[in-house]
């Protein structure tokens, strides 16, 4: 894809961590879709 040579070499790749998983819910919950 083309775009994938446009983003940061930094951007951390694969799955969510516990952690990540935990702030995205409480985030959701306070501010909705």
């Amino acid at each position: 894809l083309r775009w994938l040579n446009y983003l940061s070499p930094n951007i951390k790749r694969g799955p969510f961590s516990t952690d990540e998983e935990d702030l995205i819910i409480r985030m959701q919950r306070l501010l909705g879709n």
